[in-house]
């Protein structure tokens, strides 16, 4: 299960670069 927090993870550090915060 640890791909799937790996992935969330990933998902949530380019919203938030997307974001430019």
């Amino acid at each position: 299960m640890n791909s799937f927090h790996s992935t969330i993870r990933k998902l949530i550090s380019a919203g938030l670069r997307s974001r430019g915060s």
